[in-house]
């Protein structure tokens, strides 16, 4: 499947089985997420909520936007903004923000896309 690149001539070249395989993972963080958050309500000693900054490799603007969006569907996270090569994300613990630090989302999103000339 093309995509129109939003910042290039270039078309951004959607992997369908990266795709496909892309959802149940992010499916399965949302749950983890979401008893994470439950962990965090029943001990609110353990949250430590913070804005950090999250160093993208990513070139097009659909590829940012797929991982702030997956990000923000994450429980415990919000994208509030995409600065070229950083998103500024809020993160309701130490552990969400570390997660976040380690590059996982953002490789499998690498993964759906490809340019092409």
């Amino acid at each position: 499947v093309d995509l129109p690149s939003f910042d290039t001539g270039r078309q951004n070249r959607l992997r369908f089985w990266s795709l496909v395989t892309y959802l149940p993972w992010l499916f399965l963080q949302v749950v983890l997420a979401n008893l994470h958050v439950a962990y965090l309500v029943l001990r609110p000693s353990a949250m430590h909520p913070q804005i950090i900054r999250v160093k993208t490799r990513l070139s097009g603007d659909l590829a940012k936007t797929t991982l702030g969006n997956s990000i923000t569907l994450t429980p415990g996270t919000i994208t509030m903004d995409i600065q070229d090569d950083e998103l500024i994300v809020h993160a309701l613990s130490e552990k969400v923000a570390r997660e976040l630090a380690n590059g996982q989302m953002e490789r499998r999103v690498a993964r759906i896309f490809q340019k092409t000339e």
